[in-house]
């Protein structure tokens, strides 16, 4: 790519930085009158035969500013195609431009002073606007004109209009150089100048191995300010390190941490299915606490389940510090929180503080958060950044900004999504899943900590019922046995054979045929067992409905425990108790239970009888206002807030 790319776009770095000196004052109200190039500070040269290579499209350079021997400005520029990097430290304070000539865009980084603890920086995001034009050329942003001049000194963007003309050779530093000259002038600054820019020479040894680097540029001339009155300009410039190398990606992207608010919006970020489970890792740093989270997501069946194991005693937590499993049901709106040691379990209603819930217009029921919205999407703008290893996973990363959140303790947070990039497989469940949640962290600005959230063993496959076991939070009374026979029309082995190799297939499709068939959901249908002779045995609980009301607006009402098991009885007599399945063939198998088989009581002496380890019964625990992540995450966080404010 020619050179004179980068000069047409050095349109870029005129709203650099923040005024932080007198200097900036002066600059702020540079031209806006009619400007034009000054013979008098440089008389054009005659172009010599000998002119200064031409700069690559890709480079890396750190420099050293004397700008008018009152200040020193450090810059160090990244530049790769149409992106690039520019990073200026002065007067104890850093500030950093990214520009992305793709998208137009440029993204102002602003650090603290060096002397303070520099946390994360603010963001600013500007449209570049290539059109050469002193009306407005200064914002607020501006910085030394030294810094903004650099890049067009060094690659020689004025060539076309001022030839340089060669003045021989010299020792810069030791370094044996060709000399050239030319005039300048930036109209965007209204700035004339003579600059003398030094050159190494072919074969000398330079560390990178580039050959020839730029080494040195003296810049002299004068701009005008709106006032008329006359700027000097005296910049010496010594560039102490080029390369040209391959140039890592993460060096054009914003730093961990930081969300600059609208910016332009790219790659999508991917929404959640409709079912999926995974290992939560939650890393709270401020508190010194790590503590996992089995979830499991079904959407269409409005359950969600919770497995976790307190890490200490929290406050409001009446549970105990055994392992917990914790169900909950947005068809009844009841949450059931089992004990995984004893088996006891408390069912209550499900409050809005959880973090699944969310409340109606109605603030006395709740509803399921979608999966966008437990992934935050709904309150966080994410936009694309680029990628980022994590955990050794190559990740796309999304970034974005958010105010209100934690409840109650509203702060200023930046919240990054990582997902696993393209060819990465995760093959945690019995398919592999190529696009998957890594990582998602959340950074407190003003707190200067983050809380790091881990998925592992993430999966994407049919969630069984058996998941949502509720049947410990139900007494003897309030739960109905049953089994009956099935066979199909051939009766034969090759049916007992197949149904056996696909055994879990099996228990599902039966569970949901006696749901259907009873007129209840499949969570009422439990410890389903089965038992092979000439036929197949069914062997199942049907539970009673819930003892208590939960919080959801419209419950899904479902016959008791004496009508629900007559509603079977009554298929299963007429033959419309079936369960299709489908060979690796194409060809379907069908199952029907057969009349007059279904029966309550006994369970068949060949039918092994399920555990009945079962808690004391079902109890409408008081409500303690949340789930346990929303304690320790909503009380640790607070806590620290209110502990730095």
């Amino acid at each position: 790519m020619p050179s004179y790319w980068f000069f047409s776009n050095f349109r870029s770095q005129m709203d650099l930085l923040c005024p932080l000196s007198v200097f900036m004052v002066l600059t702020s109200i540079l031209s806006s009158v009619l400007a034009e190039f000054n013979p008098e500070v440089c008389k054009p040269y005659t172009p010599s035969v000998k002119q200064p290579p031409a700069f690559p499209s890709l480079f890396y350079w750190r420099m050293e500013i004397n700008e008018n021997e009152k200040q020193t400005v450090d810059a160090q520029q990244w530049v790769d195609g149409y992106k690039q990097s520019l990073s200026i430290i002065y007067n104890g304070v850093e500030i950093k431009t990214l520009s992305d000539y793709q998208l137009m865009e440029q993204y102002i980084l602003t650090y603290k002073p060096y002397y303070f603890d520099r946390g994360i920086p603010e963001c600013e995001v500007l449209k570049l606007d290539l059109i050469p034009s002193t009306e407005g050329a200064y914002t607020s942003k501006s910085g030394p004109l030294s810094a903004l001049l650099a890049n067009r000194i060094f690659t020689n963007s004025f060539r076309d209009d001022y030839p340089s003309v060669y003045i021989g050779e010299s020792d810069v530093r030791g370094i044996p150089c060709d000399h050239y000259r030319a005039c300048g002038y930036q109209a965007l600054y209204d700035t004339t100048f003579v600059m003398d820019y030094y050159i190494s020479k072919p074969g000398y040894q330079t560390a990178s191995g580039t050959d020839p680097i730029p080494v040195r540029a003296v810049v002299v001339g004068e701009a005008i300010l709106n006032s008329g009155s006359v700027y000097p300009v005296n910049f010496i410039y010594e560039l102490l390190f080029f390369r040209t190398d391959p140039i890592p990606a993460i060096v054009f992207q914003t730093p961990p941490g930081v969300g600059c608010p609208n910016r332009t919006k790219t790659t999508p970020i991917p929404m959640p299915p409709d079912r999926f489970q995974m290992r939560v890792e939650e890393i709270i740093s401020f508190n010194q606490i790590v503590f996992y989270v089995d979830e499991w997501y079904d959407y269409p069946a409005n359950l969600i389940r919770f497995d976790y194991a307190p890490p200490t005693a929290i406050p409001q937590y009446t549970y105990g510090l055994n392992p917990m499993s914790e169900i909950h049901d947005y068809n009844t709106g009841i949450a059931y929180l089992i004990d995984k040691y004893t088996n006891n379990c408390t069912a209550k209603p499900i409050y809005n503080s959880t973090s699944d819930s969310e409340p109606t217009d109605d603030p006395h029921y709740v509803r399921l958060r979608t999966g966008a919205e437990l992934f935050g999407y709904d309150k966080v703008d994410y936009s694309y950044e680029g990628q980022r290893t994590v955990r050794g996973i190559l990740c796309d990363v999304w970034v974005g900004s958010r105010t209100d959140w934690p409840p109650n303790f509203e702060t200023d947070t930046t919240w990054e999504m990582y997902w696993a990039a393209e060819g990465w497989v995760d093959d945690s469940g019995m398919t592999g899943v190529a696009n998957q949640p890594i990582q998602q962290r959340i950074y407190f600005i003003k707190e200067e900590t983050d809380i790091i959230i881990n998925t592992y063993k993430y999966n994407e496959e049919p969630i069984s019922y058996a998941d949502f076991d509720i049947s410990p939070c139900y007494r003897d009374e309030a739960h109905t046995r049953g089994q009956f026979q099935m066979s199909d029309d051939n009766n034969g082995e090759d049916t007992i054979d197949f149904v056996s190799n696909n055994e879990l297939i099996f228990i599902e499709d039966v569970r949901n045929s006696i749901a259907v068939a009873a007129k209840v959901s499949p969570i009422r249908i439990t410890d389903i067992w089965i038992r092979y002779t000439s036929r197949v045995w069914v062997a199942f609980k049907l539970l009673d409905t819930p003892s208590i009301h939960g919080d959801v607006e419209n419950p899904v009402k479902e016959p008791g425990l004496s009508e629900a098991f007559t509603n079977i009885e009554t298929v299963v007599n007429a033959g419309g108790l079936t369960v299709k399945m489908i060979k690796s063939d194409k060809s379907e198998i069908t199952l029907s239970a057969q009349p007059e088989t279904l029966s309550t009581g006994a369970i068949d002496p060949n039918l092994p009888e399920p555990d009945k380890t079962y808690s004391s019964g079902m109890m409408a625990g008081v409500a303690c206002g949340t789930a346990l992540v929303g304690l320790i995450i909503g009380g640790s966080i607070g806590y620290v807030i209110l502990l730095r404010r």
